[in-house]
């Protein structure tokens, strides 16, 4: 229906819109394309909301195949660990359904790294830096990055700020 200057009217508009949704399948909501290889900086990893949903989500990715190609993880927080603890850590979490597959975690643990940071020091930043230059030379993703700030809102300007 539509009104007099032709312009669909709300309830057609309202209408379509429910129509798409009931249409949608997991296909259309995919990117064309994988995205570009990348390093994925996870600021605040060593809290609770890495472990239960942001490293299982990057892992569930993983499985289906859906990461970029090359891909990393560089995890960093507040609490020091190394990189095999913070695996660990994540293992536990990911693994802790039974529904998961075990299999492809070895594979996954393998582009899993930690780096201590201190939030007010910009010293641990320089360090971040440097590891990231790292991991970008040993995988290749040429310099493409995304931050993730798993950190509450209050920390958001500092450790902008100190990126």
């Amino acid at each position: 229906m539509e009104n007099q200057d032709n312009t669909p009217s709300f309830s057609t508009m309202q209408k379509a819109v429910v129509t798409t949704k009931e249409q949608r399948t997991v296909e259309t909501c995919l990117l064309p394309n994988r995205a570009e290889p990348c390093v994925v900086v996870i600021i605040g990893a060593s809290g609770d909301l890495t472990a239960r949903k942001i490293v299982p989500s990057l892992f569930r990715l993983f499985i289906n195949g859906d990461l970029p190609d090359p891909c990393v993880i560089l995890g960093c927080g507040r609490t020091k660990l190394s990189d095999h603890e913070f695996r660990e850590r994540m293992e536990s979490a990911c693994l802790s359904s039974d529904k998961t597959d075990a299999s492809p975690w070895q594979r996954f643990s393998e582009i899993l790294y930690y780096c201590p940071i201190d939030y007010e020091d910009l010293n641990s930043y320089n360090r971040l830096a440097e590891e990231i230059r790292t991991l970008d030379g040993k995988y290749g993703t040429h310099g493409n990055k995304l931050l993730y700030f798993a950190v509450p809102p209050s920390l958001y300007t500092s450790n902008s700020e100190m990126l």
